[in-house]
């Protein structure tokens, strides 16, 4: 069965939200109700279940391949997903809020001509926490939905229906600035166009996040900071840092780490690994245990 009307998928749409989408074009306004309705799992779609994306293409007589290519496939029961050939665990996902850039929204209720609550849409670099710049109109990524839209997190259109009469406020809100070469590094990791990064290359893509995320916070803000406390431009400002010194490879890790010890020893009397390397000790402890 076909629907009366369906759409085409954006650039970067991942199938929970294109269903979302989906409903909205059909006058559906509800997710899940949409779903019960053609007997689709919810939960299958935001798990990137590749038999619940064929009954979606199919319905919305697409390509299943090209809505499944955005996916964040489940790894099992594991809090773990492939995105892209990637694994990401669920601590580097935004899941329980929805970022996004109001330039990029602005773009597609005006591309469109059909449904308004049906024209916006989330891209899945979005829903990568690391990521905070869109590299489109250079603009710091925003959080809308906050408050009792959190419960439907994953029926994006609706979610985003709040944001829209708002959108010159959220520009407004909105940082002016370039994607840090962090940002860029994680982007061409999905899309194939990272350059060569021979440190980095070394490391799952899950890793060099975070860890650029520590060596940053224990740069500028220092060993014993939390690094997940900060607000979104200091730790804009902290990752970039810390890929940098990642990207610099040895040099420039044994002087980061020098960097600490010199700090320590001007002014701590406690002595082992946490006064020495704060946060950053915790994480490598707990990691590779």
């Amino acid at each position: 069965m076909n629907l009366p009307w369906t759409l085409t998928p954006g650039l970067l749409e991942m199938p929970s939200d294109f269903a979302s989408r989906l409903a909205a074009r059909n006058c559906r306004d509800d997710l899940h109700d949409f779903c019960r309705d053609f007997d689709l799992d919810v939960q299958g779609l935001v798990d990137g279940s590749t038999e619940v994306i064929v009954q979606l293409a199919r319905l919305a007589g697409i390509d299943a391949e090209t809505i499944g290519r955005e996916a964040f496939v489940r790894i099992g029961r594991e809090r773990r997903y492939l995105h892209k050939g990637h694994e990401f665990l669920i601590s580097n996902l935004s899941r329980d809020r929805v970022r996004v850039c109001p330039a990029c929204l602005e773009e597609d209720v005006s591309r469109h001509d059909f449904r308004v609550l049906a024209r916006p849409y989330r891209r899945s670099t979005w829903l990568i926490d690391y990521v905070r710049t869109c590299p489109l109109h250079d603009l710091s990524l925003v959080t809308v939905g906050t408050g009792s839209m959190v419960a439907r997190r994953h029926d994006t259109s609706q979610v985003l229906a709040m944001a829209l009469p708002q959108l010159g406020t959220l520009t407004g809100q909105a940082v002016k600035r370039e994607p840090s070469s962090f940002e860029t590094y994680v982007r061409g990791c999905l899309d194939g166009t990272a350059a060569p990064s021979p440190w980095p290359d070394a490391l799952p893509l899950h890793a060099v996040m975070r860890l650029s995320a520590m060596v940053g916070g224990s740069e500028v803000r220092g060993p014993q900071v939390a690094i997940d406390s900060l607000a979104d431009p200091e730790r804009w400002e902290a990752e970039a840092v810390g890929f940098d010194i990642l990207a610099g490879g040895e040099v420039e890790i044994f002087a980061f780490l020098d960097r600490l010890q010199s700090s320590f020893l001007d002014g701590h009397v406690r002595h082992g690994p946490h006064p020495l390397f704060g946060h950053l000790y915790e994480w490598l402890a707990v990691e590779f245990h």
